[in-house]
């Protein structure tokens, strides 16, 4: 199982979109991943299967999803998609760089990936949205019942003790680290 979205050391900027579907493919059959578990909450298995034998073209945050849930950084996508898509990558990882922004930036920069997520009907970007919106909040139990709220957005049947069951994208690995901040505070 793979858990950490880093461990697969490669630079997907180096991969073409024409054989990034057989790339997502061979990552899934090298770690022996079901289609279920790597796509649960981001497209259909039909959707998935279809991306794998390049019949369609994933969007770059689609496809930046499924690589984390492979052990793969979509950061390398940044410079790939629509322009909309690029702001919305540069703008998770500003983010996720908080400390080196003011609060004030911050806020600027968490309403305009409010703007471009709202205009989405995914459950990832919503779910980008409040992992961002979460993180500078003290621990609390309201913040992890907003955590699990925001992790079933993407894993309808969330039970934190069945980690290990799980492939994580980068979203859901940072928002299962507030939840162990609010346990061992």
């Amino acid at each position: 199982m793979i858990s950490n979205a880093f461990d697969t050391a490669f630079d997907v900027s180096k991969v073409c979109f024409t054989t990034l579907g057989t790339y997502i493919h061979d990552l899934r059959e090298r770690n022996n991943l079901s289609p279920h578990l790597v796509c649960q909450g981001l497209c259909s298995e039909t959707t998935l299967l279809r991306i794998e034998k390049n019949e369609i073209k994933p969007s770059t945050l689609l496809a930046g999803a499924l690589l984390n849930r492979l052990g793969v950084s979509e950061e390398g996508l940044i410079s790939y998609g629509d322009s909309e898509e690029q702001e919305f990558l540069r703008l998770k990882y500003a983010l996720l760089h908080k400390e080196t922004y003011s609060a004030t930036d911050y806020e600027r920069k968490l309403t305009r990936l409010h703007e471009l997520c709202s205009r989405s009907t995914s459950p990832y970007l919503k779910q980008t949205y409040l992992l961002f919106q979460l993180k500078p909040l003290p621990p609390s139990a309201q913040k992890q019942a907003q955590v699990f709220a925001a992790l079933r957005l993407t894993l309808r049947d969330f039970d934190i003790d069945k980690m290990d069951q799980y492939c994580l994208t980068l979203n859901e690995q940072i928002l299962c680290s507030y939840l162990d901040m609010h346990i061992t505070s």
